[in-house]
């Protein structure tokens, strides 16, 4: 029997849904080649953005010119969660379509809930036989018309060439942090770091702070920082009991925010406890030098309507968000040489010390090159990218699109569309033509690409995200579309969540403030 080769890169949620439908499928009896598949895990587990560290967090702070970056000591790669996390989403909106979280779970887990759910789902399937431990893909390219990866592992010596017919891209979103350039940041003095490697409030008790970004995590760390006050002093910094001289003093909070309103002001958040010790701030400005007047220098602030005084700080965490990262996509390689996949190329200076076998690879804040369904390089229907939409359930989105995947490399896709017309998203610009004349204005993306203003300015993320930010009910549209193409490959007896997007689904997903009714915030 003829065998098909495919590599996944990454052991997080959507490399190990992947996975399973991969072995799903090619066992199916009407698919005559025998499979062949290994997924490359890094770490020495699987759950990808779901572990933990127990250990405050170590980074490195690279200063240049015109940017601050921030990377994990040479041999580490911290994940992203911090203590306290609870999920956006309630579990069984999260939860994959066959694998439901245990009952009795939190409506709304925190992470070791659903990192165990992950790997109760993997050693559930027997999905584990399957996976490289301790193992990274260094590169990879196209040659001979195959796919070629070269890898490290920690149980070997030198570097190892294998070589496959399919790969599916699930390395995650969460590694290389993306800080905004501001004048004269570098000159700041005090301590620095995105939230990546925020760990526990407690490390910065008695501190004034400065959180930018008020959405996910920036959210999560003004309440969890400022929540060190309650019972202890009052918002202007008046201790309500004694406080002795081993003791953290009053945390000041500033949230730096566009002028939207930031998650704490919505659904009645401004009467928490923590609120009154939060203080909202426009965006930054830039950064005014340390003087023999202000040692810790000044953050100055963009014109707004209040709160816009300069302030001294000792620290900024940076909640900014990510960029898309493809380490072992080197821009020396094809298809990556002449395909503009991502904008940016990961430099030497960024890597300092670092991760230095990373530099030459790919990056950016958008992707660009994606095929009509947004998961396949265009032109090549081999290579696959889970889950690059942003604003979504990604549990259940990842598990449509490596079924689809699935499929199409079985060959039980034969009548597959060459180019399916993509469903239009209403409520992004980038999906929708101009406007007629007189009814926008002219604006630019990030990288300074033309685009429709229609109503009201484009928010940060969408110039960020572009085509991939899609929110409800937009990806429902996008999964049907989906499950619609696979119809054919269908084998009798299919439930209907495959065919259509549950109505309770929906529904749970338009309840906006069901998670403030149930935790508060």
């Amino acid at each position: 029997m003829a065998c098909t080769r495919v590599a996944i890169i990454g052991g997080g949620a959507s490399g190990l849904v992947q996975l399973k439908q991969l072995l799903d499928t090619f066992a199916r009896r009407d698919v005559t080649r025998k499979l062949e598949v290994i997924l490359y895990e890094s770490r020495s587990e699987i759950g990808g953005t779901w572990l933990c560290e127990t250990q405050p967090k170590g980074y490195q702070r690279v200063n240049t010119d015109e940017q601050v970056y921030f990377q994990p000591p040479k041999g580490q790669d911290p994940s992203p969660m911090y203590f306290g996390l609870r999920t956006n989403l309630p579990y069984d909106l999260m939860s994959f379509r066959d694998f439901s979280f245990p009952e009795g779970t939190t409506l709304f887990p925190d992470q070791p809930t659903v990192l165990a759910y992950l790997q109760v789902y993997a050693r559930h399937f027997n999905l584990l036989p399957h996976i490289r431990f301790n193992t990274r893909v260094d590169r990879l390219y196209r040659a001979d018309d195959r796919w070629s990866i070269e890898s490290t592992s920690s149980s070997r010596s030198g570097s190892e060439l294998e070589h496959f017919d399919f790969v599916s891209i699930a390395n995650g979103h969460y590694s290389d942090v993306w800080v905004p350039p501001v004048p004269d940041l570098s000159s700041f003095p005090g301590e620095m770091l995105h939230s990546r490697f925020y760990l526990r409030p407690e490390e910065y008790a008695g501190r004034t702070v400065l959180v930018v970004g008020s959405f996910a995590s920036g959210s999560d760390l003004s309440r969890q920082i400022g929540g060190l006050n309650i019972g202890r002093y009052t918002s202007d910094g008046r201790p309500l009991t004694p406080v002795s001289g081993s003791e953290s003093g009053f945390t000041k909070v500033y949230v730096s925010a566009s002028g939207a309103p930031t998650p704490q002001d919505q659904g009645g958040e401004s009467s928490q406890p923590w609120r009154q010790f939060v203080t909202n701030v426009p965006l930054i400005s830039h950064v005014e030098r340390p003087s023999d007047d202000y040692p810790k220098g000044r953050i100055h602030f963009q014109p707004g309507q209040t709160n816009t005084e300069p302030i001294e700080v000792d620290t900024i965490i940076f909640a900014t968000g990510y960029n898309f990262s493809l380490p072992f996509c080197k821009v020396t390689d094809e298809p990556w040489k002449s395909h503009k996949l991502l904008d940016r190329v990961i430099t030497k200076e960024e890597r300092d010390n670092g991760a230095s076998r990373e530099q030459g690879g790919l990056k950016g804040l958008g992707v660009h090159g994606l095929d009509e369904t947004m998961i396949f390089l265009d032109g090549d229907r081999s290579l696959a990218f889970l889950t690059l939409q942003y604003q979504v359930v990604p549990f259940p989105l990842a598990e449509v699109q490596a079924r689809l995947a699935s499929m199409l490399w079985a060959g039980l896709l034969p009548s597959f569309p060459v180019h399916p017309a993509l469903p239009p998203n209403p409520t992004n610009p980038y999906f929708t033509p101009p406007p007629t004349p007189g009814t926008s204005t002219p604006s630019t993306d990030l990288d300074g690409h033309a685009v429709a203003q229609v109503d009201k300015p484009i928010r940060k993320v969408l110039k960020m995200r572009q085509k991939l930010v899609f929110g409800a009910p937009y990806e429902w549209t996008y999964e049907e579309w989906l499950m619609g193409l696979m119809i054919e490959g269908y084998e009798e007896g299919v439930g209907e969540e495959w065919r259509r997007i549950e109505d309770w689904r929906r529904a749970r997903r338009n309840d906006a403030t069901l998670r403030f009714r149930t935790l508060g915030y």
